[in-house]
């Protein structure tokens, strides 16, 4: 038996799996009528924020995700130029997290994310600094 911790979750999974309908009715019946448009368009959805209290969490950053692998990798006697390359990629996002002013959580990264960070790389970033 699972023991949930969650006050009133029975009612609370009852709310967001009538959002989640309403998503996928309004995704559905709607669907992208422009390139590019971002589907929540005229969606409101802040009726669920009050479901979802803000906690206090111990959640690891995309680039503490990334430190952790390079230290991993270091540990497996991982060749230097690999490990470099890591490096890179971290001090890219670094970079980025910075430039859009938030950190970046891995259940964040989307198509729409993706698009930024390439943007940013190809326009923005200072590519002398990345390495």
């Amino acid at each position: 038996m699972v023991m949930y911790s969650e006050s009133n979750f029975d009612y609370k999974n009852n709310m967001i799996d009538q959002v989640y309908l309403e998503i996928k009715k309004f995704i559905s019946s709607r669907g992208a009528q422009e390139p590019d448009q971002v589907y929540t368009m005229g969606l409101e959805i802040d009726g669920i924020r009050e479901f979802f209290p803000a906690r206090k969490e111990n959640r690891k950053t995309l680039v503490n995700l990334i430190e952790d692998y390079t230290e991993l990798r270091r540990r497996q006697q991982t060749v230097h130029v690999t490990l470099k390359e890591f490096i890179s990629m971290k001090n890219r996002m670094k970079a980025f997290n910075e430039w859009r002013g938030k950190e970046t959580y891995i259940e964040e990264i989307t198509f729409l994310w993706s698009n930024d960070f390439e943007n940013f790389l190809r326009n923005e970033a200072d590519h002398r600094n990345a390495g």
